[in-house]
């Protein structure tokens, strides 16, 4: 996922011999993001960090197809899993959440929610087989926040170059023009909707890295 309108990300920010089989635009891309991780994990081998993955290609396209798609169409929190769906899913019991003695997971509308990564399971064995993964969870989502961190302020440091530029006085980040530079600069700085959604984004990966800390230094 980048929040980029350039292909940069795919190009530099993987590591050397990744394939790229599909890039689709898509509807909330953290949301996104989050949906694909979880159900990639869950289905098919993890060989490095939490986003690189090996499997069968045109499984691999199909989920990530649905997933992006479901997200277009707004349907992102359901499950791209519900052609699976298994008959004996309502008979599920509730109450099989205190069998499981962790501090870090939920059982909310029938499925279990690792309060560290906020990853999402079916059932009880696909928790306890995310919790007991060789790299815990917390290792790979600490990374991840790191990763996302350093690439959204990287974004905003470029895109806010756009207030010193000299051939053209444009917002880089939507795309108004203006007639002076210090009126560019004040929307920038104070008033562009744009731009104090990548701050937000960002300041939402420093509080998550921060709530993830605090749980390691417990």
């Amino acid at each position: 996922m980048s929040y980029s309108d350039t292909l940069d990300r795919c190009k530099n920010g993987y590591l050397r011999g990744s394939r790229y089989i599909c890039i689709m635009e898509c509807v909330n891309p953290l949301d996104v993001e989050r949906k694909i991780i979880q159900q990639f994990t869950q289905r098919f081998k993890v060989i490095a960090g939490r986003e690189y993955f090996e499997g069968e290609e045109s499984e691999l396209l199909r989920l990530f197809f649905e997933i992006v798609m479901a997200s277009k169409c707004g349907i992102i929190e359901n499950n791209v899993e519900e052609d699976n769906v298994d008959i004996e899913e309502d008979n599920v019991d509730i109450e099989v959440e205190d069998d499981i003695n962790d501090d870090y997971v939920n059982f909310i509308n029938g499925r279990y929610v690792c309060t560290i990564c906020n990853n999402d399971f079916k059932t009880e064995y696909l928790y306890i087989n995310h919790r007991n993964k060789k790299i815990p969870c917390i290792e790979e989502y600490e990374v991840y926040l790191d990763e996302e961190i350093k690439t959204m302020e990287n974004i905003i440091k470029e895109k806010d170059k756009c207030i010193d530029r000299k051939n053209e006085i444009k917002c880089s980040y939507c795309k108004i023009k203006y007639t002076r530079k210090y009126t560019l600069k004040n929307h920038v700085t104070n008033f562009c909707k744009q731009r104090k959604d990548y701050v937000n984004k960002l300041q939402q990966y420093y509080a998550e890295l921060d709530r993830i800390l605090q749980i390691k230094n417990k």
